[in-house]
């Protein structure tokens, strides 16, 4: 079971999801109440500065009872909401998406427990949420969990332009751009993000845990479950990372 005083502290960022539709984004809040600027969100960022510019074959499985243009897209967002209020509900809320149960149970089988979902985080112009922050009793540590629905059979798939594969651009140089290594560079920046927060690293250090957070990439289709550990390589360039993006 998480410390107690850990799930009180993370649902409580100073960072907030404001506005909607094309004013949507995060902002800091401020001691007094009041808000600041609208910060850049990491995706956006990271298609602008580091991305390639070629295509990648997008795919998201069967998308059962999501038809229709954007209907992963859709099915993805639906499975986020639920997560999100299963999680930080703190009550048994029925988990009423097939993807949604293989989740919980996906991250029951590695040993973590949710703490909270979506938690905003900050760091230079950048604003993001991970879409879970968990507890693994073993390590005694916070893991981010970021987590995808299909992608089914594209995932190392490249990303192409004029018949020639892609690469993403520095500090990734080396990386061929495809859909797996596109949400590895999201959850390692929002995986530094975190490490840069203060008051996170503080209160994880008050309560006796590791303060080098965890992070794993979680891929959700209709048939499996399937988790990619942020490998050591991609976690030492997420400072890196945060400087081209303007974190």
């Amino acid at each position: 079971m998480a410390p107690r005083g850990l799930k009180t502290f993370l649902k409580t960022p100073n960072v907030k999801l404001s506005g909607a539709g094309k004013f949507k984004g995060y902002v800091r809040l401020n001691a007094d109440g009041t808000t600041g600027r609208k910060l850049k969100g990491i995706t956006k960022a990271l298609d602008k500065h580091v991305f390639s510019d070629g295509t990648l074959p997008w795919g998201s499985g069967a998308r059962a009872g999501w038809k229709g243009q954007g209907g992963g897209r859709r099915r993805g967002s639906a499975v986020d909401a639920q997560l999100s209020r299963i999680v930080n509900s703190g009550t048994k809320v029925p988990a009423k998406f097939r993807l949604t149960r293989m989740a919980v149970a996906a991250l029951k089988k590695s040993g973590l427990e949710p703490v909270v979902a979506q938690r905003a985080v900050a760091s230079g112009a950048l604003g993001t949420a991970a879409d879970i922050l968990a507890y693994h009793a073993k390590e005694k540590r916070l893991v981010v969990v970021e987590i995808k629905c299909g992608f089914t059979d594209v995932r190392h798939a490249p990303a192409t332009k004029d018949g020639r594969r892609c690469k993403m651009r520095a500090p990734l140089a080396q990386v061929v751009d495809s859909a797996l290594h596109r949400h590895l560079a999201q959850l390692a920046a929002t995986r530094e993000m975190l490490l840069r927060d203060k008051a996170v690293v503080g209160k994880l250090k008050e309560l006796g845990l590791d303060a080098d957070l965890g992070a794993i990439l979680l891929y959700l289709d209709d048939e499996t479950a399937e988790r990619f550990e942020l490998p050591e390589w991609w976690a030492r360039r997420g400072a890196k990372l945060l400087k081209t993006l303007g974190g």
